[in-house]
Parts: C-alpha cells; structure tokens; sequence
C-alpha cells in the first residue's frame, strides 16, 4: 500500500502513514469544510490496512492542536478500526500528545482511551511553545 503523506495547513492536519512500518501520525489543525472528503480518502486504507493485520505492532501517534467535533466523530471511528486491529491478537500503541495547559486535548485523549477496551492510548503531556 502507498503511503500517505500530506502537510499541514491552518486548518487541515499533516499526515504521515507509513504502512510498511506500521507507523502513523496525524496531528496539527482538523476542521475541514467537509470532513468525509478529506478523512475518507485517507481512513479507507488504514482501515484496509489495519483489517489485515495479524501478530503485528502498530503505533500511531495523535498530535492535535485542534479540532471540531466533526473531526471527533471520525476520529471515534477511527479508534473503532483500532481497537479491533487490537482486538485480533496485535499490539497496538496510540501516543497521544497535548501541550502543557491544554486541558481540553487532554481531556479529549482521556475520552478516547475510554473508549479503548485492547488498544493502549498513552497521554504524553508536550511543552507549550
């Protein structure tokens, strides 16, 4: 699979997926005019991907600034894929990341590793700039 890679914008987040490594990072700013065409194209094949997994380690690193609860509703389908990637038998590591002070991205990583039943959601407090 093709890996993915976007930069980052004032109001779209970057994106690395490395498929063959079975590492992936989003993070930055999420609020797009429309969240399906821009997280569709980007979630259908790690989703594919993280169907097929067996035995594997997969990390996936969260590093949001901010984002809207459209994005949060896509996120909470994403960690879906996740946990039951998980839920096979893989090893499963989401980093979550948010700044000193920024309670609402931690609480938001709380809220998600809530939602976790085999997946593991560490929350990594990051310096402010």
């Amino acid at each position: 699979m093709e890996n993915i890679r976007l930069e980052g914008t004032d109001r779209l987040p970057h994106v690395d997926f490395d498929f063959a490594a079975n590492r992936f990072a989003i993070g930055g700013y999420s609020f797009p005019e429309n969240v399906k065409e821009f997280y569709d194209p980007i979630l259908e094949p790690l989703t594919r991907h993280l169907d097929g997994l067996k035995d594997s380690e997969v990390e996936i690193e969260c590093a949001f600034v901010y984002f809207h609860s459209s994005t949060a509703q896509i996120l909470y389908t994403a960690f879906d894929s996740i946990d039951a990637c998980a839920a096979r038998g893989n090893l499963v590591t989401v980093n979550w990341h948010y700044e000193s002070g920024d309670d609402g991205m931690l609480e938001a990583g709380e809220d998600f590793a809530e939602e976790l039943e085999h997946a593991n959601l560490i929350l990594k407090e990051t310096a402010a700039p």
